[in-house]
């Protein structure tokens, strides 16, 4: 599969996401023997990462997304 800019893009922005969302809180989290996925999966919603994924998944399926 060839990356395309938008493919990077968005490689990007999920970089920038840990980043910023999960790799400061992950000894935390550890300890607390936690992972808040619904409030991860809310934020990369709000981030439009979902939403990319499902129509890259959508546009391989052959659907307009």
């Amino acid at each position: 599969m060839l990356f395309t800019a938008d493919h990077e893009e968005v490689r990007r922005e999920l970089q920038k996401f840990i980043a910023i969302e999960i790799n400061p809180f992950v000894d935390e989290w550890e300890k607390a023997d936690i992972f808040p996925a619904h409030e991860l999966f809310k934020k990369l919603g709000w981030a439009r990462c979902l939403e990319w994924i499902r129509s890259e998944k959508n546009r391989e399926q052959g659907n307009d997304g």
